[in-house]
């Protein structure tokens, strides 16, 4: 797989992280994190290639590193089934 090509995959799959989180929003997910709105922008749309950096945006969610590189459809029916068993 292209590099290009996993750097969107762990975009996509942080997004769905925001989104499915406490945080709900990119904007809310940069203050928490201590980071600017833009980077968060660009790391959901053009990847992250930094694997420490990955390694701690994993450690804040409390899910394995393995989640950024798995399937964004499949990552999202994975917390949304989580989340439902959570109420």
């Amino acid at each position: 797989m292209k590099e290009s090509n996993i750097r969107l995959k762990v975009g996509e799959n942080l997004k769905i992280l925001i989104k499915e989180s406490a945080a709900k929003t990119q904007e809310e997910f940069a203050f928490e994190f201590g980071i600017d709105i833009r980077t968060v922008g660009r790391w959901v749309n053009e990847g992250i290639g930094k694997v420490d950096l990955i390694g701690d945006i994993a450690e804040y969610f409390g899910v394995d590193i393995k989640f950024f590189f798995e399937d964004p459809e499949e990552n999202r029916k994975k917390l949304k089934s989580e989340n439902n068993d959570q109420s």
